[in-house]
């Protein structure tokens, strides 16, 4: 009696460790790592995928955490209702002290899940403060008109760059990946205003590059009818060139034949000049049959 006593219990302890134990086995997937806190302490490091065993009994609290995973937060632009004048959720002023809603989307990712575990309550409440601090600072400084039109871009830049100097400061365990402005607009009551003034404002622009454009037309054809004008000035000059070089071979060249025979240069030169002459005379000669004349000067056989 007493040996089935023992066995009875011990195979009631075994059972029991196997309970334990099983009920403290858990997987972690792929792409996800698990944070472990015990008694409030979280344990180091992280346990990366696979098989683990917890202290069950809620001695060891699990939190799973994807830190590839991207996050949305949307920051929203209605007014919430508040004292007369008082700034709702999502409304800031620019720097000339006009009233503008904005929306935005804060996309991020828990780089460190330990740290994000253990703030991960609120880290959004914690972000979106960040956000509308960050949004005040950069728009405070940007003219209405630019904010509305092309420094929307720039002024994300910048509060994305806040955002994530804080973020790093507080030490939330976050990565903020980027910060967009899905919109930012005036309040309905004056948007009709806005919308005219910018439509003008756009006209203004849009003319001021059509003049530039026509500008820089003129521009290139003059210098096209000026680079012309030089290839003609250069191209004459190098023909009055080649007809002095001409001209100064051929005086070369008669005043060899003038050292060797000055009777024959003298009779060449005549010739040339007759028939230069006779070339340009449009008079015809009749002459008798039996007269002869000799053609040679003409440069035609007689």
């Amino acid at each position: 009696m007493i040996a089935r006593g023992w066995l009875r219990l011990f195979l009631g302890i075994a059972g029991g460790a196997v309970v334990v134990a099983a009920l403290g086995l858990v997987s972690i997937e792929p792409g996800e790592v698990g944070v472990v806190r015990r008694f409030g302490r979280v344990l180091d490091p992280v346990w990366q995928p696979g098989l683990h065993w917890r202290l069950p009994f809620g001695i060891d609290r699990l939190d799973r955490v994807r830190p590839a995973e991207v996050r949305s937060l949307e920051i929203g632009h209605k007014r919430e209702a508040g004292l007369e004048g008082e700034l709702g959720s999502g409304e800031v002023l620019s720097g000339d002290l006009n009233l503008l809603n904005i929306a935005s989307t804060v996309q991020y990712r828990a780089a460190r899940p330990a740290a994000y575990v253990v703030r991960a309550e609120q880290v959004e409440m914690i972000l979106t403060r960040l956000f509308e601090s960050a949004a005040s600072r950069a728009i405070a400084h940007t003219a209405v008109d630019e904010a509305l039109r092309g420094g929307r871009g720039a002024i994300a830049r910048e509060v994305e760059q806040t955002l994530a100097a804080e973020v790093s400061r507080l030490r939330l365990g976050v990565e903020i990946l980027s910060v967009g402005f899905s919109d930012m607009r005036p309040p309905i009551e004056v948007e009709a205003d806005f919308a005219a003034a910018q439509s003008a404002e756009s006209e203004r622009d849009s003319r001021i590059a059509l003049a530039h454009g026509q500008a820089d037309a003129q521009l290139t054809r003059a210098k096209a009818e000026s680079i012309a004008i030089g290839e003609r000035a250069s191209a004459q000059a190098l023909g009055l060139v080649r007809q002095a070089q001409a001209r100064a071979d051929r005086f070369a060249v008669l005043e060899r034949e003038t050292r060797s025979s000055r009777v024959l240069a003298e009779r060449r030169l005549y010739i040339e000049a007759l028939r230069s002459i006779l070339q340009r005379v449009k008079t015809r000669l009749l002459l008798p049959g039996d007269d002869a004349l000799d053609m040679t000067i003409l440069g035609t056989p007689g």
